[in-house]
């Protein structure tokens, strides 16, 4: 299935991880939902905001030319600070390009990516953090916003 530029793939039993809606490999999304489902979802409110976070990792990729970079790029901001904490969520969520899509992924008019913007030492990235939660759903605001 392809929605705003997006292939969208449902009924894997093994790709998004566990507790993920989905993943995007290559400008592929990958989801659990049986084709059913995902047709259903998609049509929901939240299955639109879903398409677009996952379409601004796609901006994301193309701003550093190719996918091996994106993916190189993004595991050294969730190491950086895995390895500091050991707590996967808070690299999961403190990663810039995470920070970036949660904070614009009801924005359907999102175009141009500034994940740059997103950036932070590891001590404001835990502070951010603290005062944000856990859920994906508190990740709405840019750093040094309240």
């Amino acid at each position: 299935m392809k929605i705003d530029g997006l292939h969208i793939s449902g009924g894997h039993r093994l790709l998004p991880p566990p507790g993920f809606l989905g993943i995007t490999l290559f400008g592929r999304v990958w989801t659990r939902h049986s084709r059913e489902e995902l047709a259903a979802f998609l049509q929901t409110e939240r299955g639109r905001v879903f398409v677009n976070h996952e379409r601004i990792h796609l901006i994301q990729a193309r701003t550093l030319r190719w996918w091996g970079v994106f993916y190189a790029v993004y595991f050294w901001y969730w190491l950086k600070l895995f390895l500091v904490s050991f707590h996967s969520p808070m690299a999961y969520l403190t990663n810039p390009f995470e920070m970036e899509a949660y904070a614009n992924e009801r924005d359907l008019n999102f175009r141009v990516s500034h994940w740059r913007n997103f950036r932070m030492t590891n001590r404001q990235r835990r502070r951010w953090y603290k005062e944000h939660g856990e859920t994906s759903e508190n990740v709405t605001k840019k750093p040094g916003v309240s």
